[in-house]
């Protein structure tokens, strides 16, 4: 359950300063609003997740700490919570540390690991023994402060008792059933949005009944000879039934050379790979990225359509692409969790592709026996 309530925890840290005096002052006696916490616009939103967390769970306490001397609240926040963090490294085992904190300023130098202020640099810098050598892993949560159990025992009182019954869907959670939790999360706007492969599963793809995974072998030449065709003066050229912008192509000469099969560039960045192919005697290079255009938005449905459709066609030679994927690295964890049932690939019809992506990626893995590969290994290059 940890690792699924991971997943909607903080990932963003922001830049951080101590509470000027006048701030600082209304934060220790719990008047100063949560819009005030952090310079501009930038301030955590509260979390329904750790809300429920915060309220609906029995606590104990476990550590109380008097504090001598004046210090600023900040401070003593993050050196609170470093020393939770502290003990939780004495368990001896690797442990993911979920935390809910009610103050911004501490979460935004805990999650980004450093701060603006020397003050809070300092502690950061001290803990980093508990940290490394201990195999912490720790995850932060945002609540008000109305709602955080710790605040009773700040104040000579115990942690309070809880306001509520835990959620139906707690027990499914437990036992690996993860549908109802989403479907709450969905419910009260705390979902982040997923990934969708649905484009995929339609006419053209592998099909459920064909569940074999994309490999070398599949990739063969197929060159159509295409006759150029000019739209509307020099400014964009149709190629397979689609008119596009002239500067989204790559090519020797005065026009790119349509009669022949060229390349494909998707997620092209500034458009190296396309002129390099160039180079080194390409016909033309259709390029992709968003950064140009909107029309090259590769989410788009309508995009992927034509993409796919001028693929069938047997426009391209080959297929290159380099997607920003830190979001399938497996050092990500908890690893991205998604829906993969009835989920189909594409076959390539070319005669090679490549894939620009570190060899730990989950883009190289085979998901759930074949019915999603997003790249075939044997595809990579050395």
């Amino acid at each position: 359950m940890v690792l699924e309530f991971c997943r909607h925890s903080l990932y963003k840290g922001t830049w951080t300063h101590l509470l000027p005096p006048g701030h600082a002052w209304l934060r220790e006696h719990d008047q100063l609003l949560p819009s005030e916490e952090l310079p501009g616009e930038g301030h955590f939103e509260p979390n329904l997740l750790a809300s429920l967390l915060a309220t609906r769970l029995p606590y104990v306490e476990r550590w109380r700490r008097k504090y001598h001397g004046p210090e600023h609240i900040n401070c003593k926040e993050v050196r609170a919570y470093l020393q939770d963090e502290s003990y939780a490294a004495r368990s001896g085992e690797r442990i993911r540390l979920l935390t809910g904190l009610d103050s911004q300023v501490a979460l935004g130098a805990l999650i980004k690991g450093r701060s603006s202020s020397g003050a809070l640099n300092d502690m950061l810098e001290a803990s980093l023994g508990p940290y490394l050598g201990c195999g912490l892993y720790p995850h932060f949560m945002y609540y008000l402060s109305e709602l955080n159990p710790s605040d009773g025992p700040t104040r000579g009182r115990d942690p309070p008792l809880p306001l509520g019954p835990l959620p139906d869907w707690w027990s499914q959670l437990a036992d690996g059933l993860t549908e109802p939790f989403d479907a709450w999360m969905l419910k009260v706007g705390a979902a982040r949005p997923g990934f969708s492969f649905d484009h995929l599963d339609r006419d053209g793809g592998l099909g459920a009944a064909s569940p074999e995974p994309l490999h070398a072998e599949v990739f063969r030449v197929r060159a159509t000879p295409l006759a150029p065709e000019h739209d509307g003066g020099s400014c964009c050229l149709r190629l397979g039934g689609f008119s596009f912008p002239l500067r989204q192509f790559k090519f020797g000469g005065l026009a790119p050379d349509l009669g022949e099969p060229g390349y494909l560039d998707l997620f092209a960045g500034a458009g190296g790979v396309g002129s390099a192919l160039v180079k080194l005697g390409a016909p033309w290079v259709l390029s992709f990225d968003l950064r140009w255009s909107p029309d090259q938005d590769l989410l788009d449905p309508a995009v992927q359509a034509r993409i796919e459709t001028l693929i069938s066609s047997g426009c391209f030679r080959a297929i290159g692409m380099a997607p920003p994927c830190s979001s399938f690295s497996s050092a990500v964890t908890p690893a991205v969790r998604w829906l993969v049932a009835g989920t189909a690939g594409y076959v390539l019809d070319v005669a090679a592709a490549w894939l620009q992506a570190v060899s730990a990626s989950f883009v190289y893995v085979d998901v759930a026996g074949g019915l999603l590969l997003l790249w075939d290994p044997l595809a990579q290059a050395d």
